[in-house]
C-alpha cells in the first residue's frame, strides 16, 4: 500500500515537471529503472537505492565522457559487463546451479 502511494506521487510530480501527460511519460526512465534493479540484486529491495545511485553516477560519467546523446548507451554497457561478471547483481548473493 505504501509503495503504490510513493509511486502516485512520484507519478505526479514526473508529470508536472513534463507539462505534459501521455503515455510515453516514463519510458526513458523505465530502462534506468530495470537496469538498476538488475545492478543492485533482483528482489532485494533495499539494495535497489543502492544500484539507483550507481546508474545515476554512472549516467553523469557518460555524459560527461561521451556526450548526453549516448548517455543511456553507457549506462547499458555498464550493465552487459556487470551481467557477464556477477550474474546475481552487485549486491546479490551467490549463485549455484542445481540439478534439476
Amino acid at each position: 500500500m505504501l509503495t503504490g502511494f510513493i509511486v502516485g506521487i512520484a507519478g505526479v510530480i514526473q508529470a508536472l515537471q513534463a507539462r505534459s501527460f501521455d503515455i510515453s511519460l516514463g519510458d526513458t526512465f523505465l530502462y534506468l529503472i530495470i537496469v538498476a534493479v538488475v545492478v543492485s540484486g533482483i528482489g532485494r529491495p533495499l539494495a535497489c537505492i543502492v544500484g539507483a545511485f550507481i546508474v545515476a553516477l554512472g549516467e553523469q560519467i557518460s555524459v560527461y565522457v561521451v556526450g548526453s546523446d549516448l548517455a543511456p548507451v553507457g549506462v547499458f554497457a555498464v550493465l552487459v559487463i556487470l551481467i557477464l561478471f556477477r550474474p546475481a547483481g552487485l549486491l546479490g548473493g551467490k549463485t549455484t546451479l542445481q540439478n534439476a
